[in-house]
């Protein structure tokens, strides 16, 4: 009878052992999945990059920089608004967000990276709204994709580059005032990257959902993620009226981090079993 109490403690301490490992690998796995994560919620209300409590490094390359403001909030109560006055002439208005190193809110990006938004392209409830608005990931050696929300006249239409090739996405393209997720993944290694586009005020499948594109420009893969870019061009006597919110980051997990959690799962689940 004692020894097999002894093997039951014994099996036990090893078991503890190991979800002891175990833990410790999923505390490593969730360090590895720390993301550059933006709601823009509690930060000063007026132009971004302004003010010690503005916790994320951002510069303004043209036009005007876009605020954070409370109306009409995608999500939350508040959001990133690109609404520039209506300009005499055509103008961009392009925001970069710091993903480097030396930046305030650094996150290691690896060659994996997935990075998601909400986007707002324009406001039916102002007539002169003409939204026409680019995401980019800009790496140290060049631009690696590419995604327009593109307002015209006759049309509203999705366009992205597929390597060297700019395709147009029409009829299938966005409705102005309605709100995208946007979700982009990038493949370093490969000089891939995915594309899904979600009409989330109209529901239904996503309207994109694209895999294996082309990078912008090639030659860049071995490149670190420096920047997110984000450009609004606008139109001499129209305006872009522009929400942007919930900017999400992050190093796609690796295939042996996620065994590890999910062995880590089934050790604490026989831990409690024993317990």
């Amino acid at each position: 009878m004692r020894s097999q109490v002894a093997l039951r403690k014994g099996h036990t301490s090893r078991l503890l052992s190991c979800s002891a490992t175990a833990i410790a690998a999923m505390g490593l796995f969730a360090a590895s999945a720390s993301a550059v994560v933006i709601d823009f919620e509690n930060y000063p209300t007026g132009a971004v990059g302004t003010g010690s409590s503005w916790p994320q490094d951002w510069y303004l390359s043209g036009g005007t920089m876009p605020k954070v403001t409370t109306s009409n909030p995608l999500a939350g109560s508040q959001s990133l608004e690109f609404s520039d006055p209506v300009p005499v002439s055509s103008y961009f208005s392009t925001v970069l967000l710091d993903l480097r190193p030396t930046a305030k809110d650094y996150t290691p990006l690896g060659d994996e990276v997935n990075m998601s938004m909400l986007v707002q392209p324009g406001d039916t409830s102002v007539a002169t709204s003409y939204p026409n608005f680019t995401i980019r990931l800009l790496t140290d050696a060049g631009e690696a994709n590419h995604i327009e929300f593109l307002h015209y006249t006759s049309a509203d239409f999705f366009a992205y580059y597929d390597g060297g090739t700019y395709a147009y996405v029409q009829p299938n393209g966005f409705t102005v005032g309605d709100v995208y997720q946007v979700d982009m993944t990038l493949h370093k290694t490969t000089e891939k990257w995915d594309l899904k586009l979600t009409d989330l005020t109209a529901g239904g499948p996503p309207v994109l959902n694209l895999t294996g594109l082309g990078f912008r420009s090639t030659g860049i893969g071995s490149g670190n993620i420096n920047f997110l870019s984000m450009s609004s061009y606008v139109q001499a006597g129209l305006t872009d009226n522009i929400r942007v919110d919930n900017i999400n980051i992050s190093n796609v997990p690796e295939p042996a981090s996620l065994s590890l959690l999910g062995i880590g799962g089934l050790l604490l689940t026989a831990r409690k079993r024993l317990r």
